[in-house]
């Protein structure tokens, strides 16, 4: 599972550093999408990976998860600040 999240994941952020709106969105519900399917530590963290990979920094990949859980996804905001917490 942790794996098909990487994927999805890493075909929304192949566009993300010249993005459009559109591309964001689609990122932002990409990230909801794995949140609602696996929400866990390891799915965040999958995430973050496939982001270092493709060049994106701490902050950024910081701003990424936390902009689609708050607009996008909200009901996943208490897995997000454990997260940060942990």
């Amino acid at each position: 599972m942790k794996f098909l999240v990487a994927a999805a994941f890493a075909v929304a952020l192949a566009s993300a550093p010249a993005a459009h709106a559109d591309e964001l969105d689609q990122l932002a519900h990409t990230v909801c999408s794995a949140l609602d399917q696996s929400p866990t530590f390891a799915t965040i963290e999958a995430m973050a990976e496939v982001g270092f990979d493709e060049g994106f920094s701490g902050e950024a990949m910081s701003n990424i998860l936390v902009g689609s859980v708050l607009n996008y996804c909200p009901e996943h905001t208490s897995l997000l600040r454990a997260y940060a917490r942990s």
